[in-house]
């Protein structure tokens, strides 16, 4: 898989955008297009797919096969108080990250991004190994929003 930058960039869009049009979300023109909007304005290629209306659903999901990880629908999946408990609500927003459940003796975290220097700061707070899942952003920042202030975790 190509691997993440830090702020979250992946370090080669050409294999997301060549699956988005392997998989008849984007067409040949349009990744183009996000192509030229990413050199022109300094975006990450998920920021440039987001801001041309690319679904973000379709988007993760090509992204979890791409990264060979878990998609994660986070309407259909609530958050555990053991996993919250592990990230600080400090953290889990910077990264933009959601702590789904303990596995095993790791961390399931869902991100629409992975950023290995992120997952590296988790696994340390956690003092866990840190398992990744593919969710979209919109999920993650609502649940950012609810899931740490209902009484789970603080």
């Amino acid at each position: 898989p190509a691997p993440p930058l830090p702020g979250g960039r992946t370090a080669f869009p050409s294999r997301l955008l060549h699956a988005l049009v392997h998989a008849g979300h984007v067409t040949e023109d349009l990744a183009a297009e996000v192509t030229q909007l990413q050199e022109r304005e300094g975006l990450g290629v998920l920021a440039a797919l987001a801001w041309v209306g690319v679904p973000e659903d379709a988007v993760a999901r090509v992204l979890a096969d791409l990264w060979h990880l878990p998609f994660v629908d986070l309407a259909a999946e609530a958050p555990e108080p053991g996993g919250l408990a592990l990230v600080p609500h400090r953290i889990a927003r910077t990264h933009r990250v959601i702590p789904l459940r303990m596995e095993g003796n790791g961390i399931l975290v869902a991100t629409s991004d992975p950023d290995i220097l992120a997952m590296d700061e988790i696994r340390s707070v956690a003092g866990r190994p840190v398992r990744i899942a593919i969710a979209t952003r919109s999920q993650i920042e609502r649940l950012l929003e609810v899931a740490y202030v209902s009484g789970a975790a603080r």
